[in-house]
């Protein structure tokens, strides 16, 4: 597959499932997101630096615009999660998922995801990550989908698992911790022949 112009493909809008609801962000998000950062800097940030860049909304509202771009452009499909079950977490903003581009001369994808202290355990990354990859397969006619993670990171190598990933390496001391250490990276793959597209 060769694609000369990602641009004329269609954008993502919005995925339901029975659970959650994946969208792109808008501005009215700035607010959400950065109360789920500030409720899981501890959570998230034992694995992602990102949490740490966040010191008020207006960084929450900066992120939204470089991610708005982005989309417009094919670079980066950054989407909310909201949940849309229960008394607790019905309506609420619960995580982030994201599909990026590696190549698309090949259909090669990353996905990435976080979930917000409080509604983790509770199966919505799992969901919001499948809608999205059974969108890359279906419009994008993505080839391959990858994950990486942290090697002492379960909760997230063992959503990649419950998706059906394959683990194809652990890369030794590959890149730093939080701390500066090295640490070892996991490397899933899903491919296009081993997705279920029905």
């Amino acid at each position: 597959m060769f694609i000369e112009h990602p641009t004329s493909l269609p954008l993502l809008d919005e995925l339901r499932g029975e659970r959650v609801l994946v969208r792109p962000y808008r501005s009215a998000d700035a607010d959400a997101l950065y109360a789920a950062v500030e409720e899981s800097r501890e959570h998230v940030g034992r694995w992602l630096a990102w949490p740490q860049s966040y010191s008020s909304v207006h960084d929450a509202h900066l992120s939204i615009a470089r991610w708005k771009m982005r989309h417009f452009l094919r670079e980066d499909f950054t989407c909310c999660i909201y949940a849309l079950d229960g008394a607790e977490h019905g309506g609420q903003f619960v995580g982030s998922c994201s599909l990026r581009p590696v190549e698309w001369s090949i259909g090669y994808f990353a996905l990435g995801y976080w979930v917000r202290a409080s509604a983790s355990g509770r199966g919505y990354v799992t969901e919001a990550a499948r809608l999205l990859i059974a969108w890359a397969f279906r419009q994008y006619q993505a080839q391959r989908v990858e994950i990486t993670c942290d090697e002492r990171n379960l909760a997230s190598a063992a959503v990649a698992r419950r998706l059906g990933f394959v683990q194809e390496a652990c890369l030794r001391n590959s890149r730093p911790t939080m701390t500066g250490q090295p640490r070892n990276t996991l490397v899933f793959s899903l491919l296009r022949d081993e997705h279920n597209l029905e």
